[in-house]
């Protein structure tokens, strides 16, 4: 089915977001708005053959590729070639001056006319043309709201409420009596631990491929600290 794609530009930090989830920025709190709809494989393969009256597949498509490069297409301008209309919040409709094809009707003659000639060599791929008009509304697919659980909220709250307090707290702590890698590892872990929280609660939002990064990156600081911790344990142990 054709998914929805959202889009929001934040009058907060200027930033223009993109996402197949319909979402409420947290810093200016408006909706997102249905940019486009985003088809699959399968329906691209369907507006094609409402497109020129032919199959989507077959030994015919050189021939009529060949023949459509040779003839002007105009794109339609009401929907600027993509063949929906944007309904009010969030429906979609066939963009009625093209019948959804995303051509403007004055190319339809000489298509029809390409279209003939290739029937002509194959019968078989012949498809309904021209096209019928449609005043149909419908939905394209969202992916769903992430919502945290119940279950996640309240691990957050003890990370927050524990961890937090005990990383920054015991890594000042250790600053102060001049351990240097001892404090910045229990610092380290108190804001990670903060971070965790906050994202896993959902007040920071993230995609999912910055968040893996962020994630691998306070990983890797994890280690290293905790290295040089234990190398400094070591160099000052009494011997």
């Amino acid at each position: 089915m054709a998914r929805a794609i959202w889009e929001h530009a934040c009058r907060v930090n200027g930033l223009t977001k993109q996402r197949d989830e319909r979402w409420t920025c947290f810093r200016c709190r408006e909706r997102a708005r249905l940019a486009r709809v985003a088809y699959s494989v399968v329906e691209q393969m369907s507006r094609y053959s409402r497109r020129v009256g032919l199959g989507s597949m077959g030994p015919h498509r050189k021939l009529a590729d060949t023949l459509l490069e040779e003839i002007p297409v105009i794109r339609c301008e009401p929907c600027a070639g993509t063949g929906d209309r944007i309904v009010g919040d969030e429906d979609v409709r066939d963009c009625w001056p093209c019948a959804g094809t995303g051509v403007a009707p004055e190319c339809w003659d000489a298509i029809a006319r390409v279209r003939a000639q290739v029937i002509q060599a194959y019968p078989g791929r012949a498809r309904p043309y021209p096209p019928e008009r449609s005043s149909v509304v419908w939905q394209p697919r969202s992916a769903p709201i992430r919502t945290s659980s119940t279950g996640g909220s309240l691990l957050a709250f003890v990370m927050a409420a524990v961890l937090v307090p005990l990383g920054l707290g015991g890594g000042i702590a250790l600053l102060r009596e001049g351990r240097l890698f001892d404090g910045l590892y229990l610092l380290h872990i108190g804001a990670s631990m903060g971070f965790m929280a906050l994202l896993g609660s959902g007040v920071v939002t993230l995609r999912l491929r910055t968040a893996r990064v962020v994630v691998l990156v306070l990983l890797a600081v994890f280690v290293l600290l905790f290295l040089l911790a234990i190398v400094n344990g070591v160099a000052n142990a009494p011997e």
